[in-house]
């Protein structure tokens, strides 16, 4: 009987035989972005989102300017929790948004995967779908505005926004 492949989580990345499935590089999407290194099954659980855990408090001290060319690696895990993955992330954080993603997040255990929802091509870009959420006394347009997606996909609804009209086609 043929023995499986070992597999592990190396600092958030699924490996195989000790090499990782996924690489950081340039993304056409934006800044940097992950794509595979092989074709990778779906229901996969490839990368782990790391980062320190913070509370909305520490978060909004941080982030208290999110404008201009700051970006912000915040996952949030529970109504009180979130993964700053800016601090001792993994390259989970450079997984970007996408109207028809490639991935979605799974929560087990207050840690978080990243799992392939359809079979994934070597060379693809990962995406998963940010479903933003505006907080506060924002107007929607403004805030759509702010958060452009850039996905290129054919149904893209033009933000990262948590919408589910499409806005453009």
């Amino acid at each position: 009987m043929k023995k499986a492949p070992a597999q592990a989580f190396v600092d958030g990345v699924l490996t195989i035989e000790g090499e990782p499935l996924v690489e950081v590089r340039r993304s056409s999407i934006h800044g940097r972005g992950v794509f595979a290194r092989r074709t990778i099954a779906a229901g996969t659980p490839i990368l782990e989102y790391l980062g320190e855990r913070i509370d909305d408090a520490e978060a909004r001290v941080r982030y208290a300017e999110t404008s201009g060319k700051k970006v912000t690696y915040l996952l949030r895990v529970d109504a009180r929790t979130s993964i700053d993955g800016a601090v001792g992330g993994s390259a989970a954080r450079f997984v970007n948004h996408g109207c028809l993603p490639s991935c979605e997040l799974l929560l087990h255990k207050k840690r978080v995967f990243l799992i392939t929802r359809r079979r994934v091509r070597p060379e693809e870009e990962l995406t998963f779908d940010y479903h933003l959420v505006v907080r506060g006394d924002v107007d929607l347009e403004t805030a759509r505005k702010a958060a452009p997606c850039k996905c290129g996909a054919r149904r893209c609804r033009g933000t990262m926004l948590n919408d589910d009209r499409p806005v453009r086609r």
